[in-house]
């Protein structure tokens, strides 16, 4: 895995960016990635699945020109699940946005919510979420879409605001299963 744009100030929210190797995306995702890195104060990581990476050069090129721009690039085809943890390492914030599809920032940008909170669900697909609350988390296959569900599992307080849809008994029937499933996938010693 490698890392570009280190730099040391740390501010209290990193926007994380999961991009697919798809070259098709390449100018919506520099629309995106622009319009994210458009406040300079704003930290922004994009973090890559992995090659073959047609996306590598706009991401290198887009951090050469925005300082706030940190890339993670792995060595290897990565699922979405690790590069989503792979992101989440790599953040220095206590807290991370991760954007919904259209990846329009939220207006105003959220606050960190209070301390005994693990996520807020925005309501336009995007979520706020505490960095070590997520450390809690198992993963699960496609848990980007599930983080509200597994931190209210794992008994966490989750808030939604604006438009976010409460959680169907669906959605978490799913949420168990996938659980149940990374649990048994699970190497036995971190089991223990």
């Amino acid at each position: 895995m490698e890392t570009s744009n280190g730099h040391a100030r740390q501010t209290p929210t990193t926007w994380l960016v999961c991009v697919r190797g798809d070259g098709g995306r390449a100018p919506a995702l520099r629309r995106q990635l622009e319009r994210l890195c458009a406040d300079g104060g704003r930290d922004v990581l994009a973090v890559g699945w992995g090659p073959p990476e047609p996306t590598e050069a706009l991401l290198r090129d887009l951090a050469g020109r925005h300082p706030r721009l940190r890339v993670v690039l792995h060595s290897r085809r990565v699922s979405q699940t690790e590069a989503l943890c792979a992101g989440v390492a790599a953040t220095r914030s206590p807290w991370i946005l991760l954007p919904g599809p259209d990846a329009a920032p939220p207006s105003p940008p959220p606050a960190p919510p209070a301390a005994d909170v693990a996520c807020v669900e925005l309501g336009t697909g995007s979520m706020l979420f505490a960095r070590a609350a997520f450390a809690r988390l198992p993963p699960v296959p496609g848990m980007a879409r599930w983080l509200p569900e597994l931190f209210a599992r794992a008994g966490m307080q989750v808030e939604r605001t604006g438009t976010a849809p409460p959680a169907t008994w669906t959605r978490r029937a799913r949420i168990a299963l996938l659980c149940t499933m990374a649990t048994l996938a699970a190497p036995a010693a971190s089991r223990a």
